[in-house]
């Protein structure tokens, strides 16, 4: 007997472009650093990165970047060596 898939119509495919990187506020770092770290790591302008900091503080989130889930996950790691707290969503 040969193995048919199911066809799902209508279903909805998460693709690898449309990932978050999620900032995630914590209390051990200062301003400056994380958002030197956001200018270095994303390539941010400074006062965005000093927007996505203060939301991050305010919300205790923020995303500071949408994209593919490779490049994203290279960030994530950039921040961890950091110190930094994000993850990919």
């Amino acid at each position: 007997m040969k193995f048919q898939p199911e066809v799902i119509e209508n279903a909805s495919v998460e693709t690898n472009d449309n990932m978050s990187l999620i900032l995630w506020n914590d209390d051990h770092n200062s301003f400056d650093y994380v958002i030197d770290a956001i200018i270095s790591i994303c390539g941010h302008e400074q006062l965005q990165a000093e927007q996505c900091a203060l939301l991050a503080h305010t919300n205790g989130k923020a995303v500071l970047k949408r994209g593919n889930f490779t490049i994203l996950n290279q960030m994530d790691r950039s921040f961890a060596d950091c110190g930094i707290s994000t993850s990919v969503v």
